[in-house]
């Protein structure tokens, strides 16, 4: 099977753009051979070249690993979404209208479409807790959606191939232990996608390629096809599905397909006013942890907002040496000991990180952060620890998480290197017993870590500052994000958290929240009651 019809060959040839060396070359090559070979199995490569576009009807539920109750417990499912997607087939056009109904963390429904033309994008509608009813797309979300949207569509990967053999790669076959299979590359977006393709049927099995994890650092992404049916002509997986280490991430159910549309408009077309020049740094940060922006964003927090900048980082005190550190959506706490600093909540990203230790470091030019203290593992918590240990400071864990911490501090970054990876140097984890308070005292001040017993995360931690009459919470209650009566599932963490604190007479007057922001202790009893009906 040739890679492009002989009569464009002789076309070619006839006008003088190849060679015959040229035509001699796309007959011989093996890689170019396989490529045609798929795309014969698919419907062949003279209608994949007719193909300028297709319509698919879904449903997506997404899942998260990272979020469940305990490490290793079974992963949050965290939504259901009916969506259409409109792909130009290009690798560069989509729109993508989406039916969004929340499970986790917030139970919550949306519907909005996205646009996306080249290196530029549009959110239409209302797709988060901001509330915002139009934007231009944030450069990690354009990022992470066109690298998911490719490894999602078969058709589009083969057509990639195709127009640009140059970037493809032959890399043999492989007996497994269910069929013989070929592997073919496609360097595209910085990184090498593998085409798994079954040796029998010439249909491709699956896609994997490498993405970042803010967890687990380098993660090999699986993408399977299952249940092909023909659609127009074109064989089409009505099952796809993104796996890694057996965990299930991403469950797609395709409904309907359709190529070759007519629109009466233009559905790629990007309002002007929502046009904005690509940040390439952004968009980078998009495309290393695609996988894990592309689930994320579909839980109603704007994770693609730029919290990776000096000028994200918020410090605003919020007691005699003790200060809030503000993100866009997630925050941590600094508490100043006598001759060095605590730091609860390392979130987000090891790039979050890089742009708060700058921000510290000019805060306290002659203290070190000696202790960082993720509240709980949850990714979106403790995924900027690693730079922090690799600044010089130790993590500290309860027993119970301690083998996850001791995974995340030994994970591989061979592939997407961070600091720490690149430093020979001691990753110290100190471990505090299970169920027990732990005191940090230095003679002036004391800094206690309670252990709440909670449905979210057993055992999450909140620091208690005596002389400050402060907690810092996470996730259990976000002071001035909800009013009464609390929303489903974040009213029960907070009542967790009532019941637990009410059991130890503590001094308490302020309340910090690793989201939201600062609030009385009295508000949040006031809500917590108000929600349950509960007497004073």
């Amino acid at each position: 099977m040739l890679l492009i019809s002989k009569k464009t060959l002789y076309r070619n040839l006839l006008g003088g753009v190849l060679s015959l060396s040229a035509v001699a070359s796309a007959l011989a090559d093996p890689a170019s051979d396989a490529v045609a070979q798929v795309a014969a199995a698919l419907g062949g490569a003279d209608r994949l070249e007719q193909l300028h576009n297709q319509v698919v009807s879904a449903r997506f539920t997404g899942y998260a690993p990272l979020e469940a109750p305990t490490p290793g417990g079974t992963p949050e499912k965290i939504d259901g979404v009916n969506y259409q997607m409109t792909l130009a087939l290009d690798g560069s056009r989509y729109r993508t209208q989406w039916q969004l109904a929340i499970d986790f963390p917030l139970q919550a429904s949306y519907d909005f479409s996205e646009i996306i033309n080249g290196d530029h994008g549009a959110v239409l509608g209302v797709d988060n807790l901001l509330q915002v009813p139009q934007a231009p797309m944030q450069a990690i979300r354009l990022a992470a959606r066109k690298m998911e949207y490719l490894v999602t569509s078969p058709v589009e990967i083969v057509k990639a191939m195709l127009a640009a053999p140059a970037t493809v790669t032959l890399h043999g076959s492989r007996e497994t232990r269910k069929q013989n299979v070929s592997v073919l590359g496609l360097r595209k977006y910085g990184r090498e996608i593998l085409l798994w393709v079954d040796n029998a049927s010439h249909l491709p099995l699956q896609a994997t390629y490498w993405d970042a994890n803010p967890s687990y650092g380098d993660m090999e992404i699986t993408t399977r096809y299952a249940d092909w049916l023909p659609a127009d002509g074109i064989m089409q997986p009505m099952r796809i599905e993104q796996v890694n280490r057996d965990q299930l991430l991403v469950h797609i159910e395709v409904q309907t397909v359709n190529f070759n549309v007519t629109f009466i408009r233009d559905p790629f077309a990007v309002p002007a006013e929502l046009s904005v020049p690509l940040d390439e740094k952004l968009f980078n940060i998009g495309l290393k942890y695609s996988n894990w922006f592309h689930r994320f964003l579909l839980v109603g927090i704007p994770f693609d907002l730029d919290q990776f900048a000096p000028e994200s980082v918020f410090l605003q005190p919020v007691g005699q040496g003790v200060f809030y550190l503000r993100g866009y959506t997630h925050h941590s706490l600094i508490v100043e000991m006598a001759d060095y600093l605590l730091l609860f909540d390392p979130v987000l990203l090891e790039e979050r990180t890089q742009a708060v230790l700058p921000v510290i470091k000019r805060q306290w030019p002659n203290k070190k952060i000696r202790y960082v203290i993720p509240t709980h593992f949850h990714v979106d918590h403790s995924a900027g620890v690693r730079g922090y240990v690799a600044d010089g400071a130790s993590l500290v864990s309860t027993q119970a998480d301690r083998k996850f911490y001791r995974d995340v501090l030994d994970a591989r970054h061979v592939v997407y290197p961070d600091l720490l990876s690149l430093l020979d140097a001691d990753a110290r984890l100190l471990t505090i017993a299970d169920g027990a308070d732990y005191v940090f005292d230095d003679g002036q001040r004391r800094v206690r870590l309670l252990q709440i017993d909670n449905r979210h995360a057993p055992g999450l931690i909140v620091p208690y500052i005596e002389d400050e009459k402060m907690l810092f919470v996470s996730d259990l209650f976000s002071p001035g994000l909800f009013s009464a009566p609390l929303p489903p599932q974040f009213s029960f963490w907070a009542l967790d958290l009532y019941n637990d604190l009410l059991t130890r007479g503590l001094d308490i007057r302020t309340l910090v929240g690793a989201h939201g922001g600062v609030g009385s202790y009295q508000e949040f009893l006031d809500a917590v009651r108000a929600t349950f009906a509960l007497a004073p």
